[in-house]
C-alpha cells in the first residue's frame, strides 16, 4: 500500500497470482516437455494456456474480488480473458522460442517469455475482464 503512488496495489496482487501462474506453467512445461515427441513450441503453447486459465480464475477470486464474475458471468468473462491475454501469450511464445532456438535452457526460455508478456495481461485484462 505504500506504494500506491508507484505501483498498483492491484497489480502488486495481480503478480503475485502471475507467481502463482509461472509456477504452474514450469511445472506444466516441465511434464509436457519429458515426452520427447514434443516440440518446445509445443510444450510452451499448452503450459501458457494452462496458466492462463489458472491466472484467470486466481484473479477473478483474489485480485478483482470486488468485481469478481460470478456464475453465467464467469464464461464470458473466460472467453473475455483469453482474447486479453492472446497478444501476450504470441509474446510469450515468440519471446520464449527465440531464446530456446538461441540456446537458453528450455525452462528459462519459457519463464522468461511469460514474464515479459505478465505486463501485458494485467494492462489489458484490468481494463476490459474486470471493468
Amino acid at each position: 500500500l505504500r506504494l500506491n503512488k508507484l505501483v498498483s496495489p492491484a497489480f502488486v496482487t495481480f503478480s503475485a497470482v502471475g507467481s502463482v501462474g509461472l509456477l504452474v506453467h514450469a511445472v506444466v512445461l516441465y511434464f509436457i516437455s519429458l515426452d520427447q515427441r514434443n516440440t518446445f513450441l509445443v510444450s510452451q503453447s499448452v503450459a501458457t494456456f494452462v496458466a492462463i486459465t489458472t491466472n484467470f480464475f486466481l484473479n477473478n477470486e483474489v485480485t478483482f474480488r470486488r468485481k469478481r464474475l460470478r456464475g453465467r458471468a464467469i464464461f464470458p468473462g473466460l472467453l473475455s480473458f483469453y482474447v486479453a491475454c492472446s497478444l501476450g501469450a504470441v509474446i510469450n511464445l515468440a519471446i520464449s522460442q527465440l531464446l530456446y532456438s538461441a540456446g537458453a535452457l528450455y525452462m528459462i526460455a519459457g519463464i522468461s517469455g511469460g514474464l515479459l508478456a505478465a505486463v501485458w495481461n494485467y494492462l489489458t485484462t484490468s481494463k476490459s475482464v474486470w471493468r
